[in-house]
């Protein structure tokens, strides 16, 4: 019998659109997450999204993260309804770089 919380990260960067890593939790699924976008140097602005799946090909949006909510290098996290994902992933919808050099993505999940 397993016992104590399992934990899953992933940290991802993005200078343009794109997806990150599939992170693979089919051995315990995730229903817990937290996302945190840190912009390295003065980026504009940006909309990343944290992305969980059952099958690995269809993917829904479980957090979004943008320079207006929460902010620069804040931290979102999934809410009392909790449903468990066997894939994970962040998706760099936006950004506009302006002076920045790039977006650091950092997401941890945990069995619930």
């Amino acid at each position: 019998m397993r016992t104590g919380v399992i934990f899953k990260e992933q940290q991802d960067s993005f200078s343009a659109t794109g997806t990150g890593t599939v992170v693979d939790a089919r051995t315990v699924p995730l229903s817990s997450f937290a996302l945190q976008v840190a912009p390295v140097g003065n980026v504009t602005s940006w909309d990343v999204r944290l992305e969980g799946s059952l099958d690995n090909a269809l993917f829904t949006t479980l957090l979004t993260h943008t320079n207006l909510s929460p902010g620069s290098g804040q931290i979102v996290v999934t809410g009392a309804v909790l449903a468990p994902f066997l894939y994970f992933r962040t998706r760099c919808k936006s950004v506009d770089l302006g002076s920045g050099i790039r977006l650091q993505t950092h997401v941890v999940g945990k069995d619930a």
